[in-house]
């Protein structure tokens, strides 16, 4: 075996352990990240957000896999230095198109999946806010309401800056407090005003 060829096979070892250790930790990323925003779309939050920023990763995920089938293939063809020229042509051809067809259907796909993603929130009852209002900062992220007007409420804005799941959990929190007081403090007004009404029928009788 030449040194040429050594060297080689040892590179195309390196680059299988590289492709497949970031297959693996793509894999482990998408995974949750996928369960997160399911359950964010069916948590029936006043606010959620959607992340597109993961819709190209299946389309990678796929490239990748093409890309480790064509190395273990040369690797093979070095190692064992028997297989037919023809069926290395065809092999290279194959991954070739392979490759393309998946670099496509990774935009495709990033689309199809947005599309998806923005049907089941408007299936749920949401509304994207104006780009201008929530992360307006974070360009793949866009913040879903069942009352628009929370899109401009400063107490939101000032909650949610990052996207997370546990920001629209504290945007759900600090709804339910608010609300609480103001349940509270018609609560008290309206006992006020039957305690003076009942002033002013004793001061007549």
């Amino acid at each position: 075996m030449s040194v040429s060829n050594t060297k080689a096979i040892a590179a195309g070892f390196a680059l299988l352990i590289f492709i497949s250790l970031l297959l693996v930790a793509i894999i482990m990323l998408l995974v949750p990240s996928w369960l997160s925003q399911l359950n964010e779309l069916a948590s029936e939050r006043p606010l959620i957000v959607i992340s597109y920023s993961g819709n190209l990763m299946p389309g990678v995920v796929l490239s990748l896999m093409v890309m480790l089938v064509f190395i273990i293939f040369q690797l093979t063809v070095r190692l064992r230095g028997e297989v037919a020229l023809s069926v290395i042509e065809k092999v290279n051809n194959l991954s070739g198109k392979l490759m393309v067809v998946s670099l496509v259907l990774m935009f495709v796909g990033s689309f199809a999946l947005g599309n998806w993603l923005d049907n089941k929130a408007e299936q749920a009852g949401y509304q994207p806010c104006p780009t201008s209002t929530l992360l307006s900062n974070r360009v793949t992220y866009t913040a879903w309401v069942k009352n628009e007007a929370l899109c401009y409420d400063r107490d939101v804005r000032r909650i949610i800056s990052r996207g997370t799941p546990d920001e629209t959990a504290q945007v759900e929190q600090h709804l339910q407090a608010r609300q609480k007081q103001h349940e509270a403090k018609q609560h008290f007004l309206q006992q006020e005003a039957e305690l003076k009404q009942r002033r002013n029928a004793t001061q007549n009788e």
